[in-house]
């Protein structure tokens, strides 16, 4: 059985991500702000920056969040 995990961060996931990346050896596949959804006009301007979605690969692991 493949355990994918997801977590929601406290708009600090992007300083997770990179900590994971650079300390645990990952790759990030992925990660998406909210001002790349296609539809952004609610979005509020302070959030168009924070993470929408991330994904990373650590080991044989899957790490996603947002």
């Amino acid at each position: 059985m493949k355990l994918d995990i997801y977590v929601n961060y406290n708009r600090n996931c992007r300083e997770a991500f990179r900590f994971y990346e650079q300390h645990l050896g990952g790759k990030i596949t992925l990660m998406e702000t909210f001002g790349q959804m296609p539809v952004e006009a609610n979005i509020p301007e302070e959030r168009k920056d924070d993470i929408l979605h991330a994904r990373i690969e650590i080991g044989g692991a899957v790490v996603m969040g947002g």
